[in-house]
């Protein structure tokens, strides 16, 4: 059962639930491209710094931190916490 924002239970409209069947034929959903670890590893280490420092440091955080893009997105300086005994830690709030 689908309630979407005013409650309304769309299961009950039995023609567009037919229309939607009928236009979803054929659609295959997109996976999304995962990278290896080898891949995580090779450009970490081979990718120089100077151009994609950015991009290796969000990798970092997404992966260690397992962030969300969004979560990533909303992330400030004061999040971190430098931990001299530790890498880092992140305080990531709740995002609705």
């Amino acid at each position: 059962m689908l309630n979407v924002k005013r409650n309304i239970d769309v299961s009950k409209f039995y023609k567009l639930s037919a229309f939607l069947k009928r236009k979803s034929e054929g659609y295959k959903p997109k996976n999304a491209k995962v990278l290896t670890l080898d891949q995580i590893d090779k450009f970490l280490l081979e990718v120089p710094d100077k151009d994609f420092l950015m991009i290796k440091v969000a990798l970092i955080f997404g992966v260690a931190g397992a962030c969300r893009g969004k979560e990533l997105h909303q992330l400030t300086i004061s999040d971190v916490t430098d931990m001299d005994h530790a890498l880092l830690m992140l305080e990531i709030q709740k995002i609705m």
